[in-house]
């Protein structure tokens, strides 16, 4: 099923892994990993510890100069107050970039770049929604530029943080990853290890995204990597993604960060509209944008706007013009861009209604600086309406 699919272990279909471990071999956990291996066992399909401050790394070394990765596995802490981590870009002890999770009753995130031996937090502590003590956990770690990601599914979503790597003296970017612990007094769990390089290294290589043509799709059955949960009220149900009205501001964002976008790149989302609203539905406004980037004025948005017998599309931040066929409740409402070209962006956009094209426009954008957000935009002004999400889809013509 999309992304998730595509990131799994050993479904990787472009050749960019730099190592993978499912940990279901017969061979000695010495044969692929080193450091303190003799602390850690693998049985059962994952290796385990029940030792504090030990980490094991993957034998094999990311030798691209720019050290650029994207990381992912699965961890988790059996007692209250463990403290596991998924550590990336290790040139020795005392400089490495990690993933922390602290299982409780709320199990919590942070990002932490640890230089010349001093562990510094990078964004915010974030919260992994639905996950407990004992629950496996499916983290993800990016290294773009000079930025570090960090990225955890939770029962909504999943949840992003991210900051700044300091690149001054000592070295701040090894070519080494693997799993480590800090506290613990129960067992900490790894699984499912993939290593993968990413764009700027091999330009046939995903940004942080899944393996093909397709760099994300999401049918909305299961909760995916990519999204953020930290600016928005969505649910999944049925194999849709609903949005209901935010009531303290109207508006509900959904944003991914994608930080290159090439010619023929393609973002197309389909999505059913619903308008609940009785008092007439003058006052029900339904507002989806397929793309977002920057703040204020380099905001960049192609917006369908959906009011009781009212369909109008907007490009750019520019005036709306009206589509004659107007939309009832259940309607299937469509947005497809594809950029035609980079710097500046230029894309074709066309909105259908029922898989119908309805207007076809191309509008420049400003120049816009990695890394590019974009995602869907959901704002209503009367209670009762709603959207539900059919499907998301990025892709390369």
């Amino acid at each position: 099923m999309g992304f998730q699919d595509k990131m799994g272990i050993g479904k990787c279909c472009c050749g960019c892994t730099i190592a993978e471990d499912a940990f279901e071999s017969a061979d000695a956990l010495t044969v692929a990993w080193t450091g303190d291996t003799g602390s850690f066992a693998k049985s059962g399909g994952v290796v385990t510890t029940t030792t504090a401050s030990k980490m094991i790394r993957h034998s094999t070394e990311n030798t691209a100069t720019n050290y650029e990765f994207t990381l992912k596995a699965k961890v988790k802490g059996s007692n209250a107050a463990d403290k596991v981590r998924l550590v990336g870009s290790y040139y020795d002890d005392s400089n490495y970039v990690f993933i922390e999770i602290a299982t409780a009753a709320t199990t919590t995130m942070k990002l932490y770049q640890r230089k010349a031996g001093t562990n510094t937090q990078l964004g915010s502590t974030r919260t992994i929604t639905g996950k407990t003590t004992g629950d496996w956990i499916t983290v993800r770690l990016c290294v773009y530029s000079d930025t570090a990601y960090a990225e955890a599914l939770t029962t909504s979503g999943s949840t992003v943080t991210s900051g700044a790597l300091s690149t001054g003296a000592p070295y701040n970017r090894g070519g080494f990853a693997g799993f480590a612990t800090d506290s613990l007094s129960g067992t900490a769990l790894f699984d499912d290890f993939l290593w993968q390089k990413n764009r700027n290294t091999d330009a046939t290589c995903p940004q942080c995204d899944a393996c093909d043509s397709v760099a994300f799709s999401d049918a909305f059955s299961v909760e995916e990597f990519g999204w953020s949960d930290a600016y928005f009220r969505f649910t999944l149900s049925g194999g849709e993604m609903i949005a209901t009205v935010n009531t303290a501001t109207n508006e509900n964002a959904r944003c991914m960060i994608r930080p290159t976008l090439a010619i023929g790149t393609v973002i197309e989302q389909s999505v059913l509209v619903y308008d609940t609203d009785t008092g007439g539905g003058t006052t029900t406004s339904i507002k989806l944008n397929t793309t977002l980037g920057g703040s204020g004025a380099s905001t960049i948005r192609w917006t369908a706007r959906w009011r009781a017998g009212d369909f109008q599309y907007v490009i750019g931040i520019g005036a709306a013009s009206t589509i004659a066929t107007a939309p009832v409740d259940g309607d299937k409402l469509t947005i497809r861009s594809t950029m035609t070209q980079v710097s500046p962006q230029i894309w074709t956009v066309e909105w259908l209604l029922n898989d119908v094209v309805q207007a076809t426009t191309t509008g420049s954008t400003l120049t816009m600086a990695s890394p590019f957000y974009h995602g869907v935009h959901f704002t209503i002004t009367a209670a009762g309406g709603k959207a539900r999400w059919d499907s998301y889809e990025i892709s390369a013509t």
